[in-house]
């Protein structure tokens, strides 16, 4: 089993805010029609959900586990990042932990795979039987959401600004992580982002 010390490989190397970004800039991007995401209505989006160890057979029969990062998830499909492309009809099997720290074993198939920037993919893939997505998720604000808000209430001048301020923090964080900016720089454009996140809630 191809691992790094016995552990998943992370092809990503992304935290969860900057993996947060990414899809906040994918999804304004397919409403702006620039780019197209069947699935923007489906499933869980802008939930939390812990990071899923997949496990795909490679040429030779060998087996490897890699970290990747879950978009959203539905009863018959996940969308997730991961730092490769892969094949549709890619055989796999995740690794998902429930809110009460149990793990599961899930078989899946790949249905979809595009690339959304840098290194990182978009995997849709499909389950071999259905799951329930309420096991797995916890609903959490995102930059989708405070903009939301922001437009429902356009008569709030500093909630509307608050929501521009993320929207930008947020591609702001994606441009330095696509130009492999320095992790201290990172962290403190995600510290940003969290306190923008928190005063919206």
């Amino acid at each position: 089993m191809s691992t790094e010390g016995n552990q998943p490989i992370d092809t990503l190397r992304l935290s969860e805010v900057e993996a947060r970004a990414i899809g906040e800039t994918l999804d304004r991007s397919a409403r702006k029609g620039t780019r197209a995401d069947e699935n923007s209505e489906d499933g869980a989006s802008g939930a939390r959900m812990l990071p899923i160890v997949m496990e795909i057979q490679q040429a030779g029969g060998t087996m490897a586990q890699y970290r990747v990062l879950p978009r959203r998830l539905g009863p018959d499909e996940i969308t997730l990042f991961h730092g490769f492309f892969l094949n549709t009809g890619t055989a796999c099997v995740l690794t998902m932990e429930t809110l009460d720290h149990e793990r599961v074993r899930v078989d899946a198939t790949v249905r979809a795979c595009r690339h959304a920037q840098g290194r990182v993919h978009e995997v849709t893939l499909v389950f071999k039987q259905r799951v329930d997505s309420n096991h797995f998720v916890r609903a959490v604000s995102t930059p989708s959401d405070t903009l939301a808000t922001a437009n429902a209430n356009a008569s709030s001048s500093a909630a509307g600004a608050i929501a521009e301020e993320v929207v930008r923090t947020a591609e702001r964080l994606v441009s330095v992580a696509r130009a492999g900016g320095s992790a201290e720089s990172r962290r403190a454009i995600e510290g940003r982002l969290r306190q923008l996140l928190a005063a919206r809630t």
